[in-house]
This record gives C-alpha cells, structure tokens and sequence, in this order.
C-alpha cells in the first residue's frame, strides 16, 4: 500500500505513506497479555459490582439487566472518576 500511495502521491506526507512494517504488528509479550488480562479482569469486576444496580434499573427485561451491567458499570465508574477530578 505504502508503495501504491508514493507512486501516485511522490510528495505526500509521511502520514498518508505508512510503512509496511510497523512495531505495533509485532505479536504480543507476555507483558503486553498480562496487561491485557488485567484490564479484562478489571471490566470484569465493574460489571459484576454493577449487576444488582442493573437490576434494580432493567429487571423487567428477560435477562433482569444483566446484557447492561458492564456499560452501566463503565458509566458510572466514568462519572465517578469525572467528578472526582
């Protein structure tokens, strides 16, 4: 593509030219998964502690709420943290 976009384009940026190998293409460390799994076990955890709220809020649905738990748990963490600021 970066060679496609340089025989049409020969001045353009750099930005609109990207290389074809890019650090970010490299697999993941183990360091980058753990940090991964982290960050699950984290939205995880906000859901989970937002499943009676979204129950509360959503119980007459079939699934008494628990499709909107993690958004609701994102929500409010966000707002939270937004106010705290």
């Amino acid at each position: 593509m970066s060679f496609v976009l340089r025989e049409y384009f020969p001045s353009a940026p750099p930005l609109l030219c990207p290389p074809l190998f890019l650090p970010s293409s490299l697999p993941m460390t183990s360091s980058d998964l753990f940090a991964a799994f982290r960050w699950w076990l984290v939205l995880v955890a906000i859901g989970t502690a937002a499943v009676p709220l979204a129950h509360w809020l959503f119980g007459r649905l079939p699934d008494k709420g628990y499709a909107f738990s993690k958004m609701l748990g994102l929500l409010l963490a966000s707002y939270v943290f937004l106010a705290g600021r």
